[in-house]
């Protein structure tokens, strides 16, 4: 018995050992000639029971090689699929015992009839350091200009000067399809590039300003590419004009043409307007290049204009604008390519004006109240020609010639109240200023881890202005005889400015960088300041007012030597720190200015962006320095910033010290649109400038000394953006506290005080299918002034609120009504509180689907007639009336091309 039991366990043995046997299957599939096939999906499974034994793709072979557990009496089912051939199916009888199958799988092609499909691309995707947005997917029917359509975008910001940030950080260049057309204009860009040739807009981040460097420079630029949509890269190129017509003489025509698909490269922006829109104190600095920016500080300022931050212009001023910016690109061998361009601008602005000013006068704020009627008449030409000449893919040489000439005029006439003065005044500063500069770089890459850089500028200046006061007050302030009625001061100081620098750049096998560099400038300054005293039509003789003019030459020679290095610790990515090391030496050219001295300059920074954890990321950066003053602001003779306003500065050989830091850390989900972000920032100043203001009837007076007695700066914000799913809306929130530290000096005393700041931004945006969108916010801003207690202060604590509702309405494809209401309740807890409402409606038709755009806008429809704020700076506290412009109704046709 036993024996048998053992017998059948043995052959149980036996026969489960059979069935476990591994079949290898071996095939190999081709098409009809022949030709291997990968990337097919194969399948085996049983012809009787359908089990799978195996399902696998072959990837990028034509062969297959498996095993499976088949020992069972049934056939194997073959089937291999590939989306461009008819499926193969083959039925393969097993043979008991059998262990290797082979098999050829021969695939004919497929025609496929697919279901149509529509597909919906992101609005928002990112590759590398670039972020791309589908202009489509953001265009609500309202925006007509490039600036319209950014403020749209997640993570762009429209800042309280006007600029428009991206990330916080400001846009460094705007190119189109790659190409460099007015591409440092960043204002000129946004205000007059149309966006209905738009298809994507994309954002590169941590760019260098020379191409050749990128990856070994670490500036972290950001720059801006529009890619036109093909459609409409038309041979004769892409733009639009606008021309409209309304009431109080008002007019525009704004050609906007460019040009880039052919070897021949141009752009053209045309500005001829009375609505308001003239060139303001941005598009103006854009026409300057560094050394007349420095240079500017030398000449009296003759705007005259109350500019309002974040209030349309075109509600308070109008103008006679003809403004034409003409560039073109084109290569004039197959090494050298040529960038010309020109800029020429008039325009006519006048400005009625009305202070009541506390001014800081010995140590005592005193009422005055001002009447002004302003005129400002700038008059500029630019002309910029540029040779690029790039032998190979490896060497770049770029050299610029520079023409700068300023012919603007800047009139005011004021009535006073206040500080003694009986007589009306009339002042007018005209411009003679002009400026040639040469400059060249030289870039070479010698490898891909090394590249060196050459730089050499030379700027000449001729800094020329005349400017003329009359008012029967005149005689009495300078002590003259009655019928001295007329100053004139006159500038014609000459500026020199030659720098030159050398760079290596490096890169080791673990990516961290190395720059190391050398720069000598040389500035030499020749002051030609006159102020004289005569009788204007009259007979009296010309009386100069020696301690009140400058005649006296000086140099600042500066040497430097500058040392950055990449590192890694505590995070993956890199740390940077810079190093600045050199001497600035001063050196008077006659006996009767300061005497010569040296100062030794040093300016180190620390600075790191990171990854915390995945969508939160984290920036620091801090630095320590000691510098000289520019030798713009070195002469210690009293000097005119304006015609009735004098500065000197005192104790020139003390350096400027400061330590500073910033740490800024955001979060993003993933995947979604909700954004915050938190910033602290401090800045401590070891030693400071202290004013001493006095005034002498309307003329002032400041002397500005550098002292070791300190201030500081802080900062605390908080941003947040966030989708509301229970509004189906976005909200936006920030808040923002600053405080900072002035230095007053009153007779032997020295202030301490500060100015601390508040601001508190909502706005809600909704949009109900892309019908009627709205958007709702209110911003509130409020300034502390701490003062001593024994000052007379007009007002301590001022705060503003706007109030905004923007709404559009889409009738149809064709038409749409765009309202916006502003309400402002300006200078809250003041005795002069003012409340008013700025009211714009607009009616926009597109004709029947052609590129032809009708509009009729109304502005100021509640007729407001004047804007009230209160400027409490520690200096100056005013309280100012600025009459608007009342109730217009405005026209215009736009075709687009």
């Amino acid at each position: 018995m036993i024996r048998k039991i053992i017998i059948i366990f043995l052959l149980a043995l036996q026969s489960a050992t059979a069935q476990q046997k591994l079949l290898k299957v071996l095939g190999d599939v081709t098409d009809t000639a022949g030709v291997g096939v990968v990337n097919c999906t194969v399948t085996l499974f049983g012809a009787n029971d359908g089990l799978i034994y195996s399902h696998f793709n072959i990837g990028n072979n034509n062969t297959f090689k498996v095993e499976i557990d088949f020992g069972r009496n049934d056939s194997l089912v073959v089937e291999v699929h590939h989306l461009a051939f008819t499926p193969f199916r083959r039925v393969y009888a097993v043979v008991p015992g059998t262990t290797t199958l082979r098999l050829s799988a021969t695939l004919h092609s497929a025609v496929r009839n697919l279901k149509e499909v529509n597909i919906t691309p992101p609005r928002i995707w990112k590759r590398g350091d670039t972020t791309f947005y589908k202009a489509n997917q953001f265009k609500e029917g309202d925006e007509k200009k490039l600036k319209d359509l950014l403020l749209k975008l997640p993570d762009f910001r429209l800042e309280t000067d006007g600029q428009i940030t991206y990330k916080n950080k400001p846009l460094d260049k705007i190119t189109i399809d790659g190409e460099e057309l007015f591409s440092d204009k960043i204002e000129l860009l946004l205000s007059n590039f149309p966006v209905h040739v738009l298809n994507t807009i994309q954002v590169i981040e941590n760019q260098s300003s020379q191409r050749l460097l990128k990856g070994l420079a670490g500036e972290n630029k950001t720059f801006i590419n529009l890619q036109v949509d093909k459609k409409n890269r038309l041979s004769a190129g892409f733009g639009e004009v606008e021309a409209g017509v309304g009431n109080r003489d008002r007019y525009n025509l704004s050609p906007v043409a460019f040009s880039i698909y052919s070897q021949i490269k141009a752009g053209f922006v045309g500005n001829y307007n009375s609505i308001g829109n003239g060139i303001g104190l941005q598009q103006e600095g854009e026409l300057r290049g560094l050394p007349e920016r420095d240079a500017q500080q030398l000449l009296m300022s003759n705007h005259t204009l109350y500019h309002i931050n974040n209030f349309e212009q075109r509600w308070y001023i109008q103008n006679r604008q003809w403004d034409n910016r003409l560039q073109i690109n084109t290569p004039v061998s197959k090494t050298i390519h040529s960038q010309t361009e020109i800029s020429y601008i008039r325009d006519r602005q006048p400005q009625h004006a009305y202070y009541t000013s506390f001014l800081l006068n010995n140590g005592r704020y005193e009422q005055r109240i001002d009447s002004n009627s302003n005129l400002y008449k700038p008059a500029i030409l630019s002309v910029k020609q540029t040779f690029n000449i790039q032998p190979d893919s490896v060497h770049d040489l770029k050299v610029v010639f520079d023409l700068y000439d300023d012919r603007s005029l800047g009139q005011q006439t004021t009535i006073f109240r206040g500080f003694g003065i009986g007589s009306p005044l009339a002042v007018a500063t005209q411009n003679q200023w002009t400026s040639l500069t040469l400059s060249s770089d030289y870039t070479i890459r010698q490898t891909l881890r090394k590249a060196s850089t050459i730089s050499f500028l030379v700027n000449k200046q001729n800094l020329g202005q005349s400017a003329s006061g009359e008012s029967a007050d005149i005689a009495g302030i300078f002590s003259l005889p009655a019928g001295y009625n007329e100053m004139s001061n006159r500038i014609q100081t000459s500026f020199l400015n030659i720098q030159g620098s050398w760079k290596l750049l490096l890169r080791d096998k673990k990516n961290h960088l190395t720059n190391f560099g050398l720069s000598l400038q040389h500035k030499a300054i020749g002051l030609n300041q006159r102020l004289n005293i005569d009788q204007h039509n009259g007979n009296l003789s010309l009386v100069e007012q020696s301690g009140l003019s400058n005649l006296f030459d000086y140099s600042v020679t500066k040497f430097t030597s500058s040392f950055m290095r990449s590192f890694r610790a505590i995070f993956k990515d890199p740390f940077f720190f810079t190093t600045e090391l050199g001497v600035a030496h001063f050196s008077p050219g006659n006996k009767d200015s300061v005497s010569a001295f040296s100062t030794f300059l040093f300016k180190s920074t620390l600075s790191q962006d990171h990854t915390l954890a995945e969508g939160l990321t984290g920036k620091f950066s801090g630095g320590v320095s000691q510098w000289q003053l520019e030798p713009e602001h070195l002469y210690s003779g009293y000097y005119p910033s304006t015609i009735l306003s004098f500065r000197r500065s005192l104790n020139l050989a003390l350096p400027l010290r400061k330590l500073e830091g910033t740490y800024v850390v955001g979060y993003r989900l993933p995947n979604d649109l909700t954004y915050f972000a938190f910033l602290i920032s401090g800045e401590f100043m070891p030693n400071g400038i202290v004013t001493y203001n006095t005034y002498n009837s309307f003329i002032g007076f400041a002397d500005a000394y550098l002292l070791n007695k300190s201030t500081s700066r802080k900062t605390v914000s908080f941003s947040m953006s966030m989708p509301s799913l229970l509004l189906n809306a976005m909200i936006n929130f920030n808040a923002l506290y600053q405080k900072s530290g002035f230095l007053i000096s009153s007779g032997s005393e020295i202030w301490n005080t500060s100015l601390d700041y508040y601001s508190l931004f909502l706005s809600l945006k909704k949009n109900w299918n892309r019908k009627y969108y709205i958007r709702l916010s209110t911003i509130l801003s409020t300034n502390i002034n701490h003062l001593p207690s024994s000052t007379d202060v007009a007002e301590s604590k001022i705060s503003s609120l706007k109030h905004n509702f923007y709404q559009r309405l889409l009738i149809n494809k064709q038409m749409n009504l765009v309202s916006n209401f502003n309400y402002y309740q300006n200078n809250l807890f003041t005795t002069n509180r003012a409340n008013f409402l700025m009211a714009d409606v607009e009616w926009n038709y597109q004709w029947k689907q052609s590129p032809l755009y009708l509009s009729l806008k109304a502005d100021n429809l509640f007729n407001e007639k004047n804007y009230y704020s209160y400027n409490n700076s520690v200096l100056v506290q005013s309280f100012s009336t600025i009459p608007l412009i009342g109730r217009s109704i405005y026209a215009s046709v736009r075709y687009t091309f």
